[in-house]
């Protein structure tokens, strides 16, 4: 039970950083975009958010966090997909 309160635990503080950030990203209003015509610092966060949607049945998103270097972008989030 110890290791289910320990994992939620840093779940939640897991999130709770990830949504910090994601609203000082919004509140800068740069766009990411191959489009865009905003410069991205170094050490810009972002994320990358592809989707697929069906008609008839909906859709999956995979968010992936994102650092931008020095010489590319580095992913943050960990997931396997």
């Amino acid at each position: 039970m110890e290791y289910v309160f320990d994992y939620l635990s840093f779940l939640a503080k897991a999130v709770t950083i990830i949504a910090v950030l994601l609203v000082i990203i919004a509140a800068a209003g740069t766009r990411v975009s191959p489009r865009s015509a905003d410069p991205l610092d170094v050490n810009s966060v972002f994320t990358v958010e592809p989707g697929i949607y069906l008609s008839g049945w909906g859709g999956v998103r995979i968010e992936d966090i994102v650092i931008l270097g020095e010489t590319g972008a580095t992913p943050l989030s960990k997931a396997s997909k």
